[in-house]
């Protein structure tokens, strides 16, 4: 697998054209967590959700993922 940051990931969307419009962190609460069993608990669950959803998108937590997404749009 070849690996490359956001950064490069922005640049090379930028020469070709794109607009960089969100950049989003995955995976960022998630696995911080230890043990896993309390993810089936449906109410935890939920809960987690909400606050993986609440970090996904502000710095710095969105680096801390480990992944990463960034939405971009062809300027016209």
């Amino acid at each position: 697998m070849r690996r490359i940051d956001a950064e490069t990931a922005i640049d090379a969307l930028e020469r070709a054209g794109c607009q960089p419009i969100a950049r989003f962190g995955g995976r960022i609460i998630n696995d911080l967590l230890p043990d896993s069993a309390p993810k089936a608990d449906p109410a935890f669950f939920a809960d987690l959700l909400r606050l993986e959803l609440a970090v996904c998108d502000r710095e710095p937590y969105l680096r801390t993922g480990l992944f990463w997404q960034v939405v971009a749009e062809r300027i016209a």
